[in-house]
């Protein structure tokens, strides 16, 4: 597992939620109104997820699911390109390695414009940290899915 950082400034943190629905406009490949609606209702949160998946979009050329892409009651729209993405055998890996360890996925799932998977991110904003149970499943994830799975802290800082 890579551990890395990146920045942003304090304007911008500043401007979450405001920023969601111009994110969501530029990125329609990774942002759609469901998520647009979750910054809504949860304006404090999210920021640190939208900033990595537009990091790595821009840096790496990948695409994201962001949060909550298992499951499909909560995220149809997600559910069914994760469908594309994970064959029923690997989602049910997927599941299963994520009961094990009582956690959630990682926040980010990565794929390629093929959708093929890519990787895995879990994401800390400044002042989250990791869980154990989330240190125990993303090596697993690693060695199970044989693709990356990154740490990434967001660390906000003066402009």
């Amino acid at each position: 597992m890579v551990e890395s950082s990146i920045f942003a400034t304090k304007e911008l943190r500043a401007s979450w939620p405001r920023l969601a629905a111009v994110w969501a406009r530029q990125y329609p490949l990774l942002f759609d109104a469901q998520d647009l609606r979750l910054t809504r209702t949860q304006p404090k949160n999210h920021f640190a997820e939208w900033f990595t998946a537009v990091h790595v979009f821009q840096v790496e050329g990948v695409r994201s699911l962001v949060q909550k892409y298992l499951y499909h009651d909560a995220h149809p729209e997600k559910a069914a390109v994760l469908r594309r993405i994970l064959k029923t055998p690997d989602l049910e890996r997927l599941r299963a390695l994520c009961d094990r360890h009582k956690c959630q996925p990682p926040d980010l799932l990565l794929f390629n414009m093929k959708h093929q998977l890519a990787g895995f991110i879990e994401v800390k904003g400044p002042k989250d940290r990791l869980k154990p149970s989330q240190r125990s499943l993303l090596p697993d994830l690693e060695q199970a899915f044989g693709v990356p799975v990154r740490l990434v802290h967001v660390r906000v800082v003066a402009g």
